[in-house]
């Protein structure tokens, strides 16, 4: 079970998450949250709603559940407290309790995160693609509109690790750590904050995890190409 507590909200709407900065839970093509109203307070001993994805996650139960409040966030310059995440106690939320409609995912490639789950990275290369001709009046597989803008992200992954592997530049752990849970929470209803508290990404396996949104084969190439050129 997971689910949200938002303070001093109340009656069903969208953009109550997207004001607490957790506009990342919610997709085109998803199935859309519960809500419930509290008749008393909730954690924190304030009033608001509770908004989950199941039924079970909408009660307020404290002796069986854990409310861990939001942290700030200074980039966007939203409080700490401004929302609380409810987990069952003792419990830990997997790939398959917090996984989106089929319908609003996109293909990708298996990798076992930080938890020890199985998780779906999506990858550009399998992102929905339609066929047609470039400048060139050559064959060639297209980006659809609606998946433009993330494929663009993932060519910033790509060049990124590019450059990388060729030691041209320093890994920048935190644009990848930022850009890992975007590409994430295509598939699953994530923060930044529950990513965070389930330890999905670490040292050893975030640059292979932004890797595999991108042409691996192509990183492959350039990785033994490095390879060789060091043992010369």
């Amino acid at each position: 079970m997971i689910s949200y507590f938002l303070p001093n909200k109340n009656a069903a709407n969208p953009q109550h998450l997207v004001e607490v900065g957790l506009e990342m839970l919610l997709r085109s093509g998803d199935v859309n949250p519960r809500y419930a109203d509290l008749d008393g307070t909730g954690p924190g001993d304030q009033p608001g709603q509770l908004v989950s994805w199941s039924g079970e996650g909408l009660a307020y139960l404290p002796d069986k559940q854990d409310w861990v409040p939001a942290l700030p966030d200074p980039k966007r310059n939203l409080p700490a407290g401004r929302y609380w995440i409810g987990l069952t106690k003792g419990q830990l939320p997997g790939p398959l309790d917090l996984a989106r409609a089929d319908e609003a995912t996109f293909d990708g490639l298996m990798m076992q995160l930080g938890d020890g789950n199985p998780w779906v990275m999506p990858n550009a290369l399998r992102f929905p693609h339609y066929l047609g001709f470039n400048d060139a009046g050559e064959y060639e597989r297209f980006p659809t509109k609606d998946c433009q803008p993330l494929y663009e992200r993932t060519l910033w992954a790509l060049d990124h690790a590019q450059s990388v592997l060729r030691e041209e530049m320093d890994f920048d752990m935190q644009a990848a750590f930022d850009y890992v849970i975007e590409m994430l929470a295509v598939n699953y209803r994530i923060c930044p904050q529950l990513v965070s508290m389930l330890q999905l990404f670490n040292d050893s396996n975030l640059f292979m995890a932004l890797s595999k949104t991108t042409d691996v084969e192509q990183l492959i190439i350039i990785r033994e190409e490095v390879k060789k050129n060091s043992s010369v």
